[in-house]
């Protein structure tokens, strides 16, 4: 699968998939030139990042701030780098985090959903703070999502 990933006339955004689920996480170097390249592509930016994300290298967390910070960007590809900076476990990242996460909360807290696993991932009594503030959500599910968040805390 990596072969068929770096030839550009086999190379489909499924295939991104099947390396994520095979756990084939030495591509970094290749989608960052892939997501580099991406130019108005939304299809190869989304599974640049979310490759990127799923794998991600302490050397992304500009590149994830930057795009979380950017309100422009494509809602599934800030919630792929909220989850990269997460797995990464950043804690420089908590106070943006919650920051998007509000912003998102005010549509829907349906939304902020993703920023509470992020926070989760990173842990810090300022991410289990905002966790619990969706403790009394109007969303069951997200209500939900806020308790086993914080039943797994320790």
């Amino acid at each position: 699968m990596p072969n068929l990933i770096n030839d550009e006339e086999y190379r489909t955004t499924a295939l991104v998939n099947l390396l994520i689920e095979n756990n084939i996480n030495n591509q970094q170097s290749t989608f960052e030139k892939i997501y580099k390249n991406s130019g108005k592509d939304l299809d190869w930016e989304r599974s640049s990042i979310e490759y990127l994300t799923s794998y991600p290298l302490e050397k992304y967390k500009e590149l994830f701030k930057k795009i979380l910070k950017n309100e422009k960007s494509d809602f599934s590809i800030r919630y792929d780098v909220a989850l990269g900076l997460g797995r990464l476990k950043d804690i420089t990242s908590v106070d943006l985090l919650i920051k998007v996460c509000e912003e998102t909360r005010k549509e829907s807290d349906l939304n902020s959903r993703t920023y509470l696993e992020a926070l989760a991932l990173i842990k810090g009594e300022k991410a289990k703070k905002e966790i619990e503030t969706f403790l009394n959500s109007d969303e069951d599910v997200v209500k939900e999502l806020a308790s086993e968040l914080l039943k797994k805390w320790n």
